[in-house]
């Protein structure tokens, strides 16, 4: 039996690589590790209002494949493989970033997050009213990073990732 987790506010289902125990949901900052619809962690904050587990008989859906890191915050409409949140940079600590929310959810701070990409640009949260975030995980190689060989001579790679949304 697999689960999946919704949070009140935006429709996305979050699949995490273990069955979650709402018992985990005790008052702090939880990081959940989910394969479905993108790798990454999902840090929900001890302030969401109506956290929903499912269990479910169906496998996972497929993941989308992002050629690089970034962060997605609640939207009205979920996450889309048109829409996959903000672009970090391709040298982003995911598992620090992490750590950074869920220090940013238990104190009610704000942060600002460098975003990547060709717009770049930076991207504010505030803690006491961020419900969860999702950081992306990287699963292709960006092309131009040092883990991407660089493109055939005569073609292009590229102009911008797809799936994750430039910060304008």
């Amino acid at each position: 039996m697999t689960s999946y987790i919704q949070i009140a506010g935006d429709p996305t289902e979050w699949w995490p690589d273990q069955p979650f125990d709402t018992s985990q949901l005790t008052g702090q900052p939880v990081s959940v590790q989910i394969t479905s619809p993108v790798a990454g962690f999902l840090v929900i904050s001890p302030t969401a209002v109506g956290v929903a587990v499912f269990e479910s008989d169906q496998a996972a859906p497929a993941c989308l494949s992002l050629p690089a890191p970034g962060i997605y915050v609640p939207t009205a409409t979920g996450l889309s493989a048109g829409n996959a949140g903000y672009q970090l940079p391709a040298s982003a600590d995911v598992a620090n970033l992490v750590s950074e929310l869920m220090t940013l959810m238990q104190n009610g701070g704000s942060q600002t997050i460098t975003l990547g990409g060709t717009a770049g640009g930076s991207l504010v949260l505030n803690g006491a009213t961020l419900p969860f975030a999702v950081l992306l995980q990287a699963s292709a190689p960006m092309p131009g990073s040092g883990d991407a060989s660089p493109p055939e001579a005569g073609k292009e790679g590229p102009a911008e990732p797809t799936g994750v949304v430039p910060h304008h």
